[in-house]
């Protein structure tokens, strides 16, 4: 196998990335020196493998932190939903209607998990019987709680 030359090989910073619909993902690294810009003039729309890693203030690489998942995906809609509406005041209020002394985050989710059945919200995506309950006695009633106040 042929050795293989870098096209570059230097500092660069991350400037910005974007993703959008028309554009697509990408990324704006900003090199180090001016006389590097002419290793790239005239490869427009070229391809290149490109290897990062980040160093720290001490030029040494800085291991990467472990992906997290966007919410969305650690989550199934209906957990996603629960988990959302107990931060909301709205939600909160209308479960102290439902059960007096509700008045926090903790304790409208944990009056979703006892009504629903389950030890954990993410369970409302996985138990068809939990899915049933939600929808039945929380989703529904809450849903129509809001177009009752003209906020639905």
């Amino acid at each position: 196998m042929a050795e293989i030359t870098p096209s570059f090989q230097g500092e660069i910073q991350l400037r910005r990335w974007s993703e959008s619909s028309t554009q697509g993902v990408q990324v704006t690294l900003a090199l180090a020196d001016s006389d590097d810009l002419g290793k790239f003039r005239g490869l427009e729309g070229k391809r290149f493998m490109a290897v990062l890693v980040q160093i720290g203030d001490d030029e040494q690489p800085v291991p990467p932190e472990p992906a997290k998942p966007a919410p969305r995906e650690r989550l199934g809609d209906l957990a996603w939903r629960a988990v959302q509406w107990c931060k909301e005041p709205e939600f909160i209020d209308f479960l102290s209607l439902q059960e007096p002394g509700i008045d926090s985050e903790h304790d409208a989710a944990a009056y979703i998990k006892r009504v629903c059945g389950v030890q954990s919200r993410k369970e409302l995506d996985t138990s068809p019987a939990a899915r049933t309950a939600f929808n039945q006695h929380i989703r529904g009633p809450y849903h129509k709680h809001l177009m009752a106040r003209g906020l639905a």
